[in-house]
Formats: structure tokens, C-alpha cells, sequence
């Protein structure tokens, strides 16, 4: 399948309301379009059709399904047939080899110079919270900030490290007190938002670092060997108490900061059409076996209201593979509305990393004419009847519908 794809970086932006006037010989109708946004990853003025919906909470993630209830309104004077699509757009990280995870980079600079990255993020008001529970002091059981038990140049100024650690007495009968202790370590450094390629949703629902709603928390990790264990700090011991009286570090191997490479490319997609929204002029449709599912990802889900239906049965929506559109089949008197479109939007839960971040827009698109056969004809149809197919009859369906 093909996706148009695009670098423009899109904003959050209100729906879109523009009422035109067309004409054809001697008749002339309305023609009402409207259009808004949903972020994931993230009102409408009066006086035609107006997208209206129940979307609660705009983060999507591995094994959830998020409320997006959907549906068309009538505010004009007039009778109308509506008519709904979507546009969409995807941007996950960037993905390493054929795995399908984000890529990391581990640099020992921790300069965000070009704010393409996005810093693995830490949840340091979590950490935070235990460090400031142990009053006892000491880092065995609980976490304790020991950053200022380093040797100087072990990591930046800006660098909070945490350790826990456990000890157990293996004397042998008769023998030297001997104790076995070993400490776990977590490190991360303060980043502003700002200096980041997060999506707007991600800027606004991660983890921020406490008591700094414009800054987040970056991994920081230490040189490490083949099994992943960190080799470059160790804790030195009492060996007749086991307790910790301070840190050993190999400065020749210095802390590095964890980034993400950042967002992919923009891809779009308009189920309609040309993508509206990148400027680009032409886009395949989706097949009509594919509804269930975002056109750009299979693991994002589409979950329509029960009145989905293929068989243009009054009062029902209908899906037209022909041109993209979902078509209500019913007149929409002056202040009524359609039953729900959609209901959910939902993330797979085999989802990777890639989409830790990722930066979705779903626009809903709406159409509508007057309950005139010559109108439908040319604004839902490009002015010619249809011969066959599901538009022939979506178009049979709402004809036989005019009073």
C-alpha cells in the first residue's frame, strides 16, 4: 500500500468550518464541509454540518482502546445528507535494522544541539519520592541519591544518580567476617521539553522532572559489558559490617545519555482523496476489507458504533470502497444528528518501542448537501449518476429518501 508521506511538522489545530455556495444551470444548494483534528499521541462554529464527539483521553497506548465516539450534526436551516471520511497522519521513532525498536544512541555529550532527539525518559518524580522516603541514610533496601558520593567527573553537574543495594553475611564457621553486597543504579539528568522532536501529545502527557512541568528526565547509563551489566561503578564495602562507606568509579569510561533518534517521517494518508493536509495531490483509497484498521499502521484500530452497516438499510452508515466516504443513510433534519461513526481507536498491545512516542492525527472530515437528487448527483458523485458498485447503491439508497 502506498503511503504519501511528507516533512511539514503539523500543529494542533481547531476544526476548520467553511460554508460554499454551488452552482449548476438554474438551481443552487449548500454544500457544508467541515473538518477537526484528534491528536493522539491529542470547536466547531455554527451554521452547517458539525463534527461532534466524545474523546476524553488523547494518549494511546500498547493494548488500549481510547473512547472516540464520532457523529455528524445538523446546524443549518435546511434538511441534509451527510457524508464522513478521515485523513490521517503517523510519525513513530525511528526504527533499528528490521528489529522493530527504536533506535537508541548512547553519546557521551549530552548537548541537544539539533532537537531531533528525543531523550529516553525516566520517571524521576517516581524516584525522586523513594529516595526522600529513606530517611535512614543508607542505600541498602531503599533507593538513595548518592551523587555526591562520586568521584568528581563521574558524570555532569546536572546528573542525579540513585542507588539501592543488599548485603548478605556469607562467613564461613570460624572464618574472617565476610559480607556480599551488591547495588543497583539508576542515573538521569534534567532536559527541557523544548530542545526535544516529541509530538505535541508526548510534550504534553510525559513523565515530567519534579517540579518542572517544561523539563523531563533522561536516562543516563554507564559503560557497560556484553550482558548488560554495569562494570564502571562499584560500592566500596566496611568488611566488618558490610555497609557502604563510599563509590569507586572509572572515570575513563564516563556516563552517556540515552536518545531516542527521533521521529520518522511524517506519513499521511486521506481515505478520500488527496491529502489535504500535506499539500499532496494524489492518495490511493483503502480497500473496503481494511476499515478496521488505520490506512498508514495495521496496529492502530478503528472500532465503529453498531450502526455500521453494508447494505444502505435506512438510518444506518454505509462504507463506499468506491470513493472512501462514509455516507449516512437518512435525512438529517435541522438540529438532528447521526447515530456514531466511530466508537474507539485502539494501539496493539505487541506494539514496540517505536511507539513510545508516537505522533498520530486522525482528522474527521464531514459533507453535506441538500436532500436535491442534482445536488447529490454532483457533489457526492462528481456529477455523474453511478452505473454501479456500492455508489450506485449509496445513491439509490438516499434518491429514494427525498420527500
Amino acid at each position: 500500500m502506498k503511503k504519501a508521506k511528507n516533512k511539514k511538522k503539523l500543529l494542533a489545530v481547531g476544526a476548520a468550518l467553511s460554508l460554499c455556495v454551488l452552482m449548476l444551470g438554474t438551481f443552487a444548494w449548500d454544500v457544508y464541509q467541515t473538518s477537526k483534528e484528534n491528536k493522539f499521541g491529542n470547536a466547531v462554529l455554527g451554521g452547517s454540518i458539525v463534527i461532534e464527539e466524545i474523546f476524553p483521553d488523547p494518549v494511546l497506548t500498547p493494548g488500549a482502546e481510547l473512547q472516540k465516539e464520532v457523529w455528524g450534526v445538523n446546524t443549518s436551516q435546511n434538511d441534509v445528507f451527510i457524508r464522513m471520511s478521515f485523513e490521517e497522519r503517523l510519525a513513530l521513532l525511528v526504527e533499528e535494522g528490521a528489529t522493530g525498536q527504536a533506535e537508541k544512541q548512547y553519546l557521551t555529550d549530552p548537548t541537544l544541539a539539533t532537537a531531533k532527539e528525543i531523550p529516553v525518559v525516566m520517571d524521576a518524580i517516581y524516584l525522586d519520592g523513594l529516595a526522600a522516603a529513606n530517611t535512614a541514610g543508607t542505600e541498602f533496601d531503599d533507593w538513595k541519591d548518592i551523587t555526591a558520593k562520586l568521584p568528581v567527573g563521574t558524570v555532569t553537574a546536572d546528573t542525579k544518580v540513585l542507588a539501592k543495594a543488599t548485603k548478605k553475611d556469607i562467613t564461613p564457621p570460624g572464618g574472617t567476617a565476610t559480607w556480599q553486597v551488591s547495588v543497583e543504579y539508576t542515573a538521569y539528568r534534567k532536559v527541557p521539553v523544548a530542545n526535544t522532536n516529541m509530538g505535541e501529545v508526548s510534550r504534553d502527557k510525559v513523565v515530567k522532572y519534579p517540579n518542572d512541568a517544561a523539563s523531563v528526565a533522561q536516562e543516563v547509563v554507564f559503560e557497560t559489558d556484553a550482558s548488560g551489566k554495569v562494570t564502571t561503578i562499584s560500592a566500596t564495602v566496611n568488611p566488618a559490617t558490610g555497609d557502604i562507606t563510599g563509590y569507586t568509579a572509572d572515570v575513563g569510561k564516563p556516563a552517556k545519555y540515552s536518545f531516542y533518534t527521533g521521529l520518522d517521517t511524517d506519513e499521511f494518508y486521506n481515505w478520500a482523496g488527496p491529502v489535504v493536509h500535506a499539500g499532496l495531490t494524489t492518495d490511493p483509497l483503502i480497500p473496503l476489507a481494511n476499515i478496521d484498521r488505520s490506512a498508514i499502521d495495521p496496529l492502530i484500530s478503528l472500532k465503529y458504533g453498531a450502526d455500521l452497516d453494508t447494505t444502505a438499510a435506512a438510518n444506518t452508515w454505509i462504507y463506499n470502497e468506491d470513493d472512501g466516504y462514509f455516507y449516512w443513510i437518512g435525512i438529517v433534519s435541522s438540529g438532528d444528528k447521526t447515530k456514531n461513526l466511530l466508537e474507539k481507536v485502539g494501539l496493539a498491545s505487541s506494539a514496540s518501542s517505536m511507539y513510545d512516542y508516537l505522533d498520530y492525527s486522525l482528522w474527521i472530515t464531514a459533507d453535506g448537501v441538500l436532500t436535491k437528487e442534482a445536488a447529490i448527483v454532483e457533489q457526492f458523485f462528481k456529477g455523474t449518476v453511478p452505473a454501479g458498485g456500492t455508489s450506485k447503491t449509496v445513491y439509490d439508497a438516499l434518491v429514494g429518501l427525498i420527500p
